[in-house]
């Protein structure tokens, strides 16, 4: 079996998505920090939480999470689980796509 193991995408889902399509593999491993990359907004947090879930729904991708994704799905409980990059609209953003069951 043929793994493709992409970490620390940051925001950057069109460079992710050409680097699956360009390499081969039979599963998608994803290592998480799917969000904050401080040179981008509340509008590539929602595209990434859009792709994020189509691939936590698809049977050959496992996704991992990292502390800046953590920061999403728990701070708002944890303060301590804050990243740099953490931003409260972003927050909301991504809480509208991403469901408690999805974190």
């Amino acid at each position: 079996m043929r793994w493709l193991i992409l970490p620390d995408i940051h925001d950057r889902i069109q460079i992710a998505n050409r680097i699956i399509e360009r390499e081969p593999h039979d599963h998608l491993l994803l290592m998480g920090d799917f969000f904050d990359n401080f040179q981008t907004g509340v509008t590539d947090a929602a595209d990434t939480a859009r792709q994020v879930k189509q691939w936590l729904n698809s049977p050959n991708i496992t996704c991992l999470l990292g502390n800046h994704d953590m920061s999403y799905g728990w701070g708002g409980q944890d303060r301590r689980l804050l990243c740099p990059g953490y931003e409260a609209a972003k927050s909301i953003t991504i809480n509208g796509t991403l469901a408690t069951r999805d974190w």
